[in-house]
């Protein structure tokens, strides 16, 4: 009964942790390696072992760490002022954290363009153009860096079962 139990947190977790990832500075594989870690608890000895759960880990931490300098990076990238990639990175996560269900995303992305729209004040016309372009990509590569590391704590389960 516990390993259907297991197989049931795992597979919610995942599925989750797939979901979260699509919201920009909301950490989708955190949610995917707590389901790792409750599966190896619940499944027993003969689950997921410790070397398993510190590579899943590791990818959750570059997960969440892409997570949250994609915006910043990806403005300076596109040529905008260092004040819109603080406005981004703060946009990002007060766009991510406002309670409006069902479209966390979309405030996340309007909320990192309106930052590096305001922390690009003082720069040229060109730089405060570029600012806002490269949040709204961040904001997309942010989701992608979170996506991948999902799939790859999906990966290393999958690697760590079958070798049992």
């Amino acid at each position: 009964m516990e390993g259907a139990i297991a197989e049931a947190i795992i597979v919610a977790a995942l599925l989750l942790g797939l979901l979260a990832s699509f919201v920009p500075g909301f950490p989708g594989s955190a949610i995917a390696l707590l389901g790792v870690v409750a599966y190896a608890e619940l499944d027993g000895p003969g689950g997921v072992g410790p070397d398993a759960q510190r590579v899943a880990a590791m990818i959750a931490l570059a997960g969440v760490g892409g997570q949250w300098v994609g915006p910043v990076l990806s403005v300076r990238a596109a040529g905008g002022p260092a004040g819109a990639a603080t406005g981004a990175g703060l946009g990002a996560v007060i766009g991510a954290l406002t309670l409006v269900p069902g479209v966390p995303w979309a405030l996340a992305v309007v909320g990192a363009v309106i930052g590096a729209v305001v922390g690009s004040a003082g720069a040229p016309w060109g730089a405060r153009v570029r600012g806002p372009i490269g949040a709204g990509a961040g904001c997309v590569i942010a989701v992608l860096c979170d996506l991948i590391a999902v799939l790859g704590i999906a990966g290393v389960l999958a690697v760590a079962t079958a070798a049992v």
